[in-house]
């Protein structure tokens, strides 16, 4: 063969090669990247948690697929969601609440979990796949605030659900409030549907209707506002959005920031952390929020509640204003 003939053969032998190699290059596909996002309940706090999170997720990667699911309050479908995103691999599972967060790491410990507003006990080991936020406030800070805007409360009723998270912290709040000289009614509900009849069972002499951070109970406030009103007593809650919905005041956290938190923690994973290298959070920040107009209608002052912010060193938020310590 000639050199010429040669080098013809060369050439075209590394352009068939060259050829071949973008081929591959063009029908190679990046993985992308699938979050499922598994909500109990329809509850504004909860969507509040949920956009925090996509939102920091997205200005980090738009890219990246996120599959919000909600389980409507029905234990059988926040099952069958779990099991699901465990049947599609998806790369991160991010459960909102402890209770989704347990049935979470009970079904799948293969993928990562990014856990938000919930919290395991001390005595409770958090599996391997797991890290998060938490958002627990405990129920000496709730009384003690309570105590504070009224000193002569004698009696309050404490509305709740039959979660395995509330209850422990329901009676907490009964302990610190007869600390306080306070009375307690407790008045439970195991669905949505009992909330109006368990309501109107209220005391005539409670002075205060009073909820924790308790997501069944929360998704119908709109029930509690009324019977609140209707009664002339305020409503204690403790999440920002069930104050803006009528509520009286609340201690809690802002929502969208416990999001921000759990989208960070993902980002840090995506980046190449291991699982269990990341943390369970705190969420440190507590804030007062109250509504101005329902606290006007209740006589409540607002400037003494300011006022007892600051000495307790919280932050207070009205749902038109806001106005921090310091």
């Amino acid at each position: 063969m000639s050199y010429k003939k040669l080098v013809h053969s060369c050439v075209f032998i590394i352009s068939c090669l060259g050829a071949i190699y973008v081929n591959a290059l063009s029908n190679t596909k990046v993985k992308q990247r699938t979050v499922g996002i598994i909500v109990p309940i329809e509850h504004q706090a909860l969507t509040d948690i949920v956009n925090g999170f996509k939102q920091t997720l997205k200005q980090y990667d738009d890219s990246i697929n996120i599959i919000v699911k909600n389980a409507l309050g029905e234990i059988n479908i926040q099952r069958s969601i779990i099991e699901q995103f465990k049947h599609q691999n998806i790369d991160l599972m991010v459960p909102v609440s402890l209770g989704t967060t347990q049935m979470a790491a009970n079904l799948n410990s293969r993928i990562p979990i990014i856990s938000l507003a919930s919290k395991y006990d001390q005595n409770q080991q958090i599996p391997k796949n797991v890290a998060g936020v938490s958002d627990e406030i405990g129920a000496k800070k709730k009384i003690e605030l309570l105590k504070a805007i009224y000193p002569q409360i004698k009696k309050f009723s404490l509305i709740y659900s039959g979660s395995e998270k509330i209850l422990p912290e329901v009676e907490d709040a009964v302990v610190e409030a007869n600390d306080r000289g306070i009375k307690v009614q407790k008045m439970m509900i195991k669905e949505l549907r009992d909330l109006y009849s368990v309501s109107r069972m209220i005391s005539d002499d409670s002075e205060l209707i009073f909820i924790l951070k308790d997501n069944l109970v929360a998704s119908g406030v709109q029930t509690l506002v009324r019977e609140a009103k209707k009664r002339k007593i305020p409503l204690m809650t403790s999440d920002e959005c069930t104050i803006i919905g009528g509520g009286s005041f609340a201690l809690g956290v802002k929502e969208q920031q416990i999001g921000i938190q759990g989208a960070k923690l993902a980002i840090k994973l995506f980046a190449g952390a291991n699982i269990q290298e990341l943390p369970f959070e705190q969420m440190e920040e507590l804030t007062i929020f109250y509504n101005e107009v329902t606290c006007r209608k209740q006589e409540l002052d607002v400037s003494r509640l300011k006022t007892i912010a600051n000495n307790m060193q919280y932050s207070i938020l009205s749902v038109t204003q806001s106005y921090q310590r310091g």
